[in-house]
């Protein structure tokens, strides 16, 4: 399974006026959404994290993530290469985002996301990305399973 995934400049949002209700409520949980984001992505690292989340038989599938820049439009993109070679007859690897809130292993950052890879019978492999909009535009954004190789 080969998956690229690839950030986007973000244009400023309008100004927008809620009402009073919805304002108290923003108020009350402004712990959870921060004033301003960075305009950048913070500094790649040579890390790469894989969370066991449910034990399975076979174990880890074996993987690669190359970090990559387009020079022509300044996006960085990760190109994740997860290989199954015992995976089930009929079947297809399947992935997912999952924010910082919804996992349960690591205390939770909104600076970060998780991309969860899994295809019976291996462990699900997650890897931490930073949480910024990722540019789903074709050919961009991309998932590719060939069951040969």
């Amino acid at each position: 399974m080969v998956m690229t995934l690839v950030t986007r400049e973000v244009t400023p949002q309008p100004e927008v006026t809620y009402s009073a209700p919805i304002r108290e409520l923003l108020s009350n949980f402004s712990d959870l959404v921060p004033d301003d984001l960075p305009d950048e992505l913070p500094p790649m690292r040579d890390i790469q994290h894989a969370i066991d989340l449910v034990p399975v038989k076979i174990g880890r599938p074996g993987y690669r993530v190359t970090k990559q820049f387009d020079p022509d439009t300044k996006q960085r993109s990760l190109l994740f290469q997860i290989e199954y070679p015992e995976i089930e007859d009929n079947s297809k690897p399947r992935h997912r985002f999952m924010s910082s809130f919804e996992q349960r292993v690591q205390s939770c950052d909104k600076r970060y996301q998780y991309l969860l890879f899994a295809a019976e019978p291996y462990e699900i492999i997650a890897f931490k990305v930073p949480s910024t909009e990722i540019d789903k535009s074709t050919p961009k954004f991309f998932s590719h399973w060939d069951p040969d190789s």
